[in-house]
């Protein structure tokens, strides 16, 4: 076994062993009676399905413009993954947060708080992000392990960009797209846009004395995985079905994005490790 392969085999090891531990204790609080998270209310979203609309639109046009600066001819899914794509589609998703924010502002007055931001509880969300991240670690991979014995695994293109042309220039920035840009980009999308409105929409038909199924509150949560799921390639997307329920878990009980975001991060960071490793 070369010293990578022992590197990721101790990394893997150990984050079981630290899954298998948030999972104890969270037994031990259902056991006790207590919930798994508490709750923290706040405001409806403002936003409309317009602005869901228009803001879900925005990333995909985002997407093909990245690919027409960068040299490609077809549809994103057609085009061979380059280093100057990664670079432009990095550019483009910080440009989307840059104009969902500003498009939110002008058009409905958001606040900090109607994004998900509060620096007050940034220490606790980060702690709760990766408590998160190590809850989710035994059923995220471990169906991406099972997806894989039926299924040939999918090679993600970013990966096979980096082993055709291995830099460090390159990792650096495909690290930076998936542990900050992606995180961002994506939980502001699925999490605070998407999912925000859809609790919105359950709220208010609770108040006009809609009667729900007990399940019906947790639709949002569905509704932005299925959602998150779909965007991405390949027999994965089970698997991330499973991680956007964990992500829409914690924005559905803090209604903050940090946690999402850090927990995103470090998914994203465990697959980063990898490639630095393979590549060292």
């Amino acid at each position: 076994m070369s010293k990578p392969e022992l590197v990721i085999a101790m990394l893997v090891c150990g984050l079981i062993a630290a899954s298998l531990a948030v999972w104890y204790d969270l037994a031990r609080r259902i056991l006790a009676g207590h919930g798994l998270l508490a709750y923290e209310p706040r405001r409806g979203v403002p936003w409309t399905l317009v602005d869901v609309f228009v803001l879900g639109l925005i990333w995909p046009l985002g997407d093909l413009i990245a690919v027409r600066i960068s040299g490609g001819r077809g549809l994103l899914a057609e085009d061979e993954l380059s280093t100057s794509l990664v670079a432009a589609l990095t550019a483009v998703h910080l440009l989307w947060v840059a104009l969902a924010i500003a498009y939110l502002v002008i058009r409905v007055g958001v606040s900090a708080a109607d994004l998900g931001c509060d620096a007050g509880h940034l220490r606790a969300d980060l702690r709760l992000g990766f408590l998160g991240f190590l809850a989710a670690v035994l059923p995220v991979y471990g169906i991406q392990w099972l997806v894989s014995q039926w299924f040939e695994p999918s090679e993600h293109p970013l990966v096979k960009l980096i082993k055709d042309q291995p830099n460090v220039g390159l990792l650096a920035l495909a690290s930076f797209s998936a542990v900050v840009v992606a995180p961002v980009s994506e939980e502001l999308l699925f999490r605070v846009v998407l999912q925000g409105w859809l609790e919105r929409r359950v709220r208010l038909l609770r108040r006009r004395g809609f009667r729900l199924a007990g399940w019906l509150p947790g639709l949002p949560i569905l509704v932005s995985a299925a959602f998150f799921a779909a965007m991405h390639q390949g027999y994965d997307r089970i698997a991330l079905f499973v991680l956007a329920i964990f992500l829409g878990y914690l924005y559905q009980r803090t209604h903050r994005i940090f946690p999402s975001i850090v927990l995103h991060g470090c998914v994203n960071a465990v697959a980063v490790l990898q490639l630095w490793l393979g590549e060292v």
